[in-house]
């Protein structure tokens, strides 16, 4: 994680989420990784945050 670790409603951070992936052939196509930001929001307790993003095959 990189930034404030605590936010207050409105603010915002960045996160840093580094991707060591061993691509093989065949694996050039979509993927989509998810991570679920937990809170003390009481609406919204969990956020699932997505990344989607095409990988260059070899």
């Amino acid at each position: 994680m990189v930034g404030a670790t605590t936010l207050q409603p409105g603010q915002s951070t960045t996160l840093e989420l580094p991707l060591f992936m061993g691509m093989h052939t065949g694996m050039g196509s979509l993927h989509v990784f998810a991570v679920d930001v937990r809170s003390n929001d009481p609406v919204e307790p969990v956020k699932t945050l997505r990344w989607r993003f095409t990988a260059g095959g070899r």
